[in-house]
C-alpha cells in the first residue's frame, strides 16, 4: 500500500490551450502577491500548464485576528471568530464559476474549495485573507512489539488496560464487526473523499485503520491483544478505500470534528502523511501546515496528545506532515525482535536488527521518538490476523503506552506524558548520527512514580498538597505546601479563616463597616471603618471609587507621581514636594521640575495633587511634615537609595517610623509600582513580538515568570534555538517553564533568520565557521565552485537580510549574517530594558547546537560579551581556530553541556586536547569540549597546569562536570565548567541540562 501516488491536485472543469494574453495580467498579479504558497505559485508560473478554465484545489487561511491568540477564550468564542473570518473570506468571489467551496471549518481558521485563476487574483487582492495554498493530499503509512516495548509488563506490573481513556484513530476505518474490535468501538465518522455507509459509518473498505485499531486495542481473542485494551475507540475515516486522501482539508475536517464534538478524547492517532517531506518543523511552511498546526495545538493545549507517523520514504532528513508539526508526537520505526529481510522501491537491509532503525523509515530533526514497526501482527479486516510493516504501525505503539500512563496517572499534562515516553534507555542513531529514544514504556511509567489517590481529585497523593479534601487545582495561597482545601489559614496571618474576612490576604483580616475595605487599609489613607459608605469615595478624583482602588492596587489618594506622567522621578516628583515642603507656592513651585510630558504641569494643579496626599507625606509617622526629614527621605527614595543610606541622619527624633524597612514599606505604599525607581513601565507579557531590525521583522517570544513583579528586577535569559527550530524550542518544555517560574527568570527566545532554501524555511544562527573540512585546517578557504561546500553561495542564495548577500558570495554561509544576527541581539537586549524590569547584572545566554555555537560568538564579541553575566551552550561547539578569548574584563563565566554519544558535534573524549574533532560523516571540525574548557578557562584566571576535577553540582543530575578550583572568581562553581553525558546524544537533555544550566546561571 505503500508509494501510492498522491491524488490529483488540480481539479479541471474543462481544458484549453496554455495561458493566453488575456491570462497575462492575472500571472502578474498572482506572481506579485506574497499570500501564495510556493509550490501553487510554481504551477501558476508553469508555462507549460493549460491553464483556460483550470481550477485549483486550495487551502485559503483568512487574515482576521487569528483565534490562537485568544489563548484564553472558550471553544465557543474561539468558534464565532472562526466563522467571522471565514465568513469574510467567502463573500470575496460571487461567481459560482470562480470559487466552489468544499469545506469550512468550526475551529480551524480555513477555507477550503476549487478557485479559477481569476478567483485567486480575487482572493490575492483582498485584505481578508492571508495565504493560499494546496490542498495536498497524502495517504496511510504502511508497511510482534508488546514485549519489545515492555507493555506486556506493564499490564502485569500495573494491571493497566488504558481504562476511562478515549483514542480517535484517523484512518481508513475500523471492522466494526471484528471480534477483537467490536467491544472498544464507541463512535464511528467519515470524512474521507469516499463514504459508502454514510457520513455516520467508519466501516474499513482498505483494512489499514482495522490493523492500525487493533495495535491499539484488540481484546487479544483471535489477534494479539493490543497495547491498551481496556480504551474505547472513536473510529474516524479520512482515509479511503486507496488508502490515501485527497486533500489536507479532509483530515483537518477529522481534526476539527474531535476538537468538538469529542471533548473526552486523550488521544489522537494519525498512521498518515504526505508524500511531501520537510526538513524541519512545518508548523508556518504551507497554508496547509499552517492548518495542521492550529488543530492540533488547539487539542494538545486542552490536553489531547497527537500521535503522528513520520513516513516510509526511508528519508533521513525529512518526514512528511502532519508529523512535521512541533507540537505532535512524530513516530520513527525500527525493526521488531523477528525481523526478516527487506527490499521495496526505497530501500534494502538483507539483515535487519532489532531496534535499529527501518531502512524505510523517515528521520529528521522534528522527530520524537522510535517504536517497532516491522513486522507488526494485529487485526485483519474481514477477521483474524494479518501483517503489516512501516510507521503506521509505529505510531499506534507509542499512543497505546501514551493510553496507559493517562489511565496512571489521568492528572498529567501533555508535556509530562511526552516527556515520560522519552524516558528511555534504549537510543536509536538514524542515518545523520542523531539519537532518538525508542519506546519503553515500562521505563516511562516507572518515572512517573506509583499512582495513589486517596481523594479521588486526579492528582497523586504524592503530587497532591491536600490529600484529605479534594482540590484537583491545587491552590496554595501561602506556599506553605498545604492546599487551601485543608489549610486552616490560607494566608498564613494568624487568623483562622473561619474568623478572616479576607482569608486569602495576609496583610488584612477585619472590615468593621463590612464594606469591603480592610480596617487597616482604611485607617492608612485617612478613611473610617466604621463607615461603609466612603467605600464608594473618590478622594483623588480620578473616577475610580475607593474599593475599586482597593481591589485594583492601587489607592485611594494621590500617588508620589506628582505630575502625573506615569513615572516617578526624584527631579519631578521629589523636587516638587521638596519645595511645596518650603512652602513654595505658584510659578517658584513649578519652574524647572515638572516633565515635559506631565499630565500636571500648572501650580494650581500640582498644589492640589500635594494636597490630597495629606499626612501620608509624613514619612517617618511623627505627625508633622517637614522637609528636612520627610521630603529628603521622599527625594532619597526617589533616587533609588535604600538601606541606612536612606535614613541615615533625615529622621526626626520622634519618628515613629525610625527604621529603614519602616520608611521604605510606607513609601511603597504610597503606589505599589515604586518598589525599583529604575525600572521603566512593564509593555511586554509572555508570548510573541517583533522589533524592526535594518527592515528585517525579527520575531521572538517573551516568558515572564509567574511571580514577576514590575516594581523589582528579575534576571534575563536569552535562548537560541538550534538550526531548523524555532523561538518556541525552549519555552514549549514544561522543565524549562518551571525552572524559570520557580527562580523567577525571564527568558526571551529569539527566531533565527537562516536562508530561505527550495523546500522549506531553515531557521538558523550565525557563526564563524569553516568549510567542510577536507582539509582540517579550520581557515575559511571558501571555493566558489566547489559543491560541497558550506561556503558555496549557491547552496544558500536568498539571504534575509540584504547586506548578506554580498558577504555569502566571499565567505561561508555560517557567517553570512554574523554582524547583523550580533547586533540584533544587541538591540533586543536594549529593548527588553526599556520594557521589563530587568537586572542588568544578570543576563545570560544559552543556546542549543547551531544556538550553541551562535552563544559562543555572543560571548567573544565587544559588542555584546560585556551584556553577559555568563554564557551555557548546549550541544554547541565552536568550528577549530575561531574559539577566541572571553572579552568581559574579570572574564565571563561559562558552562558547556555536551554528549558523549553526539556523533553531530562530538566533544571528543575527557582527555583529547585536540581541536580537530569531527562530525560524522559531514567532515567539520570542531574545537574538542576539553580544548575549549582549558582555552576559556585559562583566560578567565583558572590554573590550568593540573587536569581539571570533577564537580559536586549540589543537584541531581545525570551529567558528570569537572573544572578548575583555583581561579580568579567563582563561586559554588568554577568559572568554566565542562558537563556531558555519558548516554547522551545530540539533543538538549533538557530535563537534566535545564537545572543545571539554571543552577550555574543562579551561582553568579
Amino acid at each position: 500500500m505503500k508509494g501510492l501516488l498522491l491524488p490529483i491536485l488540480l481539479v479541471f472543469a474543462a481544458l484549453s490551450a496554455s495561458a493566453t494574453m488575456a491570462d497575462e495580467p492575472s500571472l502578474i498579479l498572482l506572481k506579485a502577491s506574497n499570500k501564495l504558497d510556493p509550490d501553487l505559485l510554481e504551477i501558476i508560473s508553469d508555462e507549460t500548464v493549460k491553464l483556460g478554465e483550470l481550477k485549483f484545489k486550495v487551502l485559503i487561511l483568512p487574515s482576521a485576528e487569528s483565534p490562537n491568540q485568544h489563548i484564553n477564550d472558550s471553544l465557543t468564542a474561539r468558534n464565532a471568530r472562526v466563522t467571522l473570518n471565514t465568513d469574510k473570506v467567502l463573500s470575496i468571489i460571487d461567481s459560482a464559476t470562480d470559487f466552489k467551496l468544499r469545506r469550512r471549518f468550526r475551529s480551524i481558521n480555513a477555507v477550503a474549495a476549487d478557485v479559477s485563476l481569476q478567483g485567486l487574483v480575487q482572493l490575492a487582492e483582498d485584505v481578508s485573507v492571508a495565504r493560499i495554498g494546496l490542498d495536498t493530499g497524502g495517504h496511510g503509512s504502511l508497511y510482534q512489539a508488546i514485549p519489545q516495548v515492555n507493555i506486556d509488563s506493564i499490564k502485569q506490573t500495573y494491571n493497566l488496560t488504558g481504562q476511562n481513556v478515549e483514542v480517535a484513530v484517523l484512518d481508513t476505518g475500523i471492522d466494526t464487526d471484528h471480534v477483537d474490535l467490536q467491544g472498544a468501538l464507541l463512535t464511528q465518522k467519515c470524512f474521507a473523499d469516499s463514504c459508502p455507509n454514510g457520513a455516520n459509518s467508519a466501516e474499513d473498505d482498505n483494512g489499514h485503520g482495522t490493523h492500525v485499531a487493533g495495535i491499539i486495542a484488540s481484546q487479544g481473542n483471535t489477534a494479539p491483544e493490543g497495547g491498551s485494551p481496556g480504551v474505547r475507540v472513536h473510529a474516524i475515516k479520512v482515509l479511503d478505500s486507496s488508502n490515501s486522501y485527497s486533500a489536507a482539508s479532509i483530515v483537518i475536517a477529522g481534526l476539527d470534528y474531535v476538537i468538538n464534538e469529542l471533548p473526552n478524547v486523550d488521544i489522537v492517532n494519525m498512521s498518515l502523511g504526505t508524500d511531501q517531506l520537510f526538513s524541519s518543523d512545518c508548523d508556518s511552511t504551507y497554508a496547509y501546515t499552517r492548518a495542521f498546526n492550529s488543530a492540533i495545538k488547539i487539542l494538545r493545549d486542552r490536553g489531547t496528545l497527537s500521535f503522528v507517523s513520520s513516513g516510509n520514504e526511508a528519508s533521513t532528513n525529512s518526514i512528511s506532515a502532519p508529523a512535521c508539526i512541533s507540537t505532535a508526537i512524530a513516530v520513527g520505526a525500527v525493526w521488531d525482535t523477528s525481523p526478516t529481510y527487506w527490499n521495496d522501491d526505497y530501500c534494502t537491509d538483507a539483515n535487519p536488527v532489532a531496534d535499529q532503525m527501518a531502512c524505510f523509515s523517515n528521520s529528521s530533526i522534528s522527530l520524537d521518538i522510535f517504536a517497532p514497526g516491522s513486522p507488526i501482527t494485529a487485526t485483519r479486516n474481514g477477521g483474524g490476523t494479518t501483517i503489516y510493516s512501516g510507521t503506521s504501525m509505529a505510531t499506534p505503539l507509542v499512543a497505546s503506552c501514551a493510553a496507559l500512563m493517562t489511565e496512571y496517572h489521568p492528572e498529567l499534562t501533555a508535556d509530562q506524558i511526552e516527556s515520560a515516553l522519552k524516558t528511555s534507555d534504549v537510543l536509536v542513531q538514524d542515518d545523520t548520527g542523531r539519537t532518538f529514544p525508542r519506546l519503553d514504556c515500562l521505563a516511562g511509567i516507572t518515572s512517573l512514580g506509583t499512582f495513589i489517590d486517596t481523594d479521588s481529585d486526579s492528582v497523586d497523593d504524592a503530587l497532591d498538597n491536600c490529600i484529605s479534601a479534594p482540590n484537583p487545582d491545587q491552590i496554595d495561597t501561602d506556599g506553605d505546601d498545604l492546599g487551601d482545601a485543608c489549610d486552616p489559614d490560607d494566608d498564613n496571618d494568624d487568623v483562622l479563616d473561619v474568623d478572616d474576612v479576607f482569608p486569602k490576604n495576609a496583610l488584612y483580616s477585619a472590615d468593621t463597616d463590612s464594606d469591603g475595605l480592610p480596617d487597616a487599609w482604611e485607617t492608612v489613607y485617612g478613611l473610617d471603618p466604621n463607615d461603609p459608605s466612603d467605600a464608594l469615595s473618590d478622594l483623588d478624583n480620578d473616577g475610580v471609587t475607593a474599593l475599586d482602588e482597593f481591589l485594583a492596587g492601587t489607592i485611594p489618594s494621590s500617588s508620589l507621581d506628582i505630575d502625573g506622567n506615569g513615572q516617578y522621578d526624584a527631579l519631578t516628583d521629589g523636587l516638587l514636594l521638596l519645595r511645596r515642603m518650603f512652602e513654595l507656592e505658584g510659578i517658584a513651585l513649578v519652574t524647572g521640575a515638572v516633565s515635559s510630558n506631565a499630565t500636571y504641569s500648572s501650580s494650581t494643579d500640582i498644589e492640589s495633587r500635594i494636597a490630597m496626599l495629606g499626612d501620608l507625606v509624613d514619612i517617618d509617622g511623627n505627625g508633622q511634615i517637614d522637609a528636612l526629614t520627610d521630603g529628603l527621605l521622599i527625594l532619597r527614595y526617589l533616587f533609588g537609595l535604600e538601606g541606612e543610606t536612606l535614613i541615615q541622619g533625615v529622621t526626626a527624633s520622634n519618628a515613629v517610623r525610625a527604621n529603614a524597612e519602616a520608611i521604605e514599606a510606607h513609601l511603597k505604599s504610597l503606589n505599589p509600582t515604586l518598589g525599583n525607581l529604575e525600572c521603566p513601565q512593564t509593555t511586554w507579557s509572555s508570548g510573541t513580538r517583533t522589533i524592526d531590525h535594518y527592515g528585517v521583522e525579527r520575531q521572538f517570544r517573551v516568558h515572564i515568570p509567574t511571580n514577576y513583579k514590575s516594581n523589582e528586577t528579575s534576571p534575563l535569559i536569552i535562548g537560541f534555538h538550534g538550526w531548523g527550530g524555532d523561538q518556541n524550542e525552549f519555552l514549549d518544555n514544561e522543565t524549562v517553564q518551571s525552572e524559570l517560574n520557580e527562580h523567577n527568570y525571564i527568558m526571551i527566545s529569539p527566531l533565527g533568520l537562516g536562508s530561505q532554501e527550495p523546500g522549506g524555511f531553515y531557521s538558523s544562527w550565525s557563526f564563524s565557521g569553516s568549510t567542510t573540512g577536507l582539509d582540517g585546517d579550520g581557515i575559511n578557504s571558501a571555493v566558489p565552485n566547489d559543491s560541497d561546500a558550506i561556503c558555496n553561495a549557491n547552496v544558500t542564495p536568498n539571504y534575509t537580510y540584504p547586506s548578506c548577500q554580498s558577504v555569502a558570495e566571499n565567505s561561508c554561509s555560517w557567517t553570512h549574517c554574523l554582524d547583523d544576527d550580533i547586533s540584533f541581539v544587541a538591540r533586543l537586549v536594549a529593548e527588553a530594558k526599556e520594557n521589563l524590569c530587568i537586572d542588568n547584572e544578570h543576563i545570560f545566554a544559552t543556546g542549543g547546537s547551531n544556538g550553541g555555537m551562535f552563544v559562543w560568538e555572543l560571548g567573544q564579541d565587544e559588542r555584546t560579551a560585556q551584556t553577559f553575566r555568563a554564557i551555557a551552550p548546549i550541544i554547541g561547539l565552536p568550528h577549530r581556530g575561531y574559539l577566541k578569548e572571553p572579552k568581559r574584563v574579570n572574564g565571563l563565566p561559562a558552562i558547556l553541556i555536551t554528549g558523549m554519544r553526539d556523533t553531530t558535534v562530538p566533544p571528543g573524549d575527557w582527555n583529547d586536547k585536540s581541536f580537530t574533532t569531527t562530525s560524522n560523516g559531514e567532515q567539520y571540525y570542531y574545537t574538542g569540549a576539553s580544548a575549549i574548557a582549558e582555552s576559556w578557562g585559562n583566560a578567565l584566571g583558572c590554573d590550568i597546569s593540573n587536569p581539571p576535577a570533577p564537580v559536586d553540582q549540589n543537584i541531581a543530575t545525570s551529567l558528570e562536570c569537572r573544572g578548575w578550583s583555583l581561579c580568579e572568581g567563582g563561586n559554588t562553581f568554577p568559572p568554566i565548567l565542562d558537563c556531558r553525558g555519558s548516554e547522551m546524544g545530540h539533543t538538549y537533555n533538557l530535563t537534566q541540562s535545564w537545572p543545571l544550566t539554571m543552577h550555574f546561571f543562579n551561582d553568579q
